[in-house]
């Protein structure tokens, strides 16, 4: 990971080109844009690992699949590979600070329930969920920048 300064406007806008081109979904945006703005030297094969879960864990609509792309990239930057390693507890304390957030500002991690009284012609529920990843982008950024010391030179909300 590189020492850097990072904008966020940037992020949010990398995260918005990779979903709203329809070159990746929420999570594999999510994975590839924190990937990309830390320069993380990790093959882009992580990518795929979101893939299945795209749509709700493929159209079952289950969850907010972004909250699973927090949870991968989270592991991506805050990763273990020993068994019983002390920094597993870090790392599900901040998914789980990520869920609660996300949850305080929107109705419930149910794919279902967050689009169900969307229209569905009127493209509102992509829009919705390209607000969601670019939100959900920015905000692991910037625990990834508080915890790594990285400057932000910009904020947005």
């Amino acid at each position: 990971m590189t020492n850097q300064t990072i904008k966020l406007s940037q992020v949010y806008e990398t995260a918005n080109y990779y979903y709203s081109t329809s070159d990746f979904y929420c999570a594999e945006a999510i994975i590839k844009t924190v990937r990309d703005t830390f320069e993380i030297d990790i093959s882009d094969q992580i990518i795929t690992l979101a893939t299945g879960s795209s749509k709700g864990i493929s159209h079952a609509g289950c969850t907010c699949i972004a909250i699973s792309g927090i949870v991968m990239a989270l592991g991506m930057v805050f990763d273990r590979t020993d068994t019983m390693d002390a920094d597993v507890s870090y790392t599900l304390d901040l998914a789980q600070k990520l869920h609660d957030r996300f949850c305080s500002h929107h109705p419930l991690p149910c794919h279902h329930i967050s689009i169900r009284d969307l229209d569905p012609n009127l493209n509102t529920h992509t829009q919705q969920c390209i607000h969601f990843t670019c939100e959900i982008a920015c905000e692991i950024t910037r625990i990834i920048c508080r915890d790594k010391n990285i400057s932000i030179i910009d904020n947005i909300n």
